[in-house]
């Protein structure tokens, strides 16, 4: 039980250890969300990519 005391300075250890996992959590999330939403906007580009280099070719047949 003496360890969880901290020699006194219980008060102030275990709440920066749950402030640094909030953090951490936190970090955590936000990158998780930006990879979703590129992995996304990098689907939507690739997509759309195709498309345009089709009716480009498209383009490129009816001109000859």
């Amino acid at each position: 039980m003496d360890y969880f005391s901290m020699g006194g300075y219980a008060a102030y250890v275990w709440p920066s250890y749950g402030l640094a996992v909030l953090i951490l959590l936190g970090i955590l999330i936000n990158s998780w969300s930006i990879t979703r939403r590129c992995e996304a906007d990098l689907i939507y580009m690739h997509q759309n990519r195709s498309n345009v280099e089709l009716a480009s070719v498209a383009n490129a047949e009816k001109i000859r």
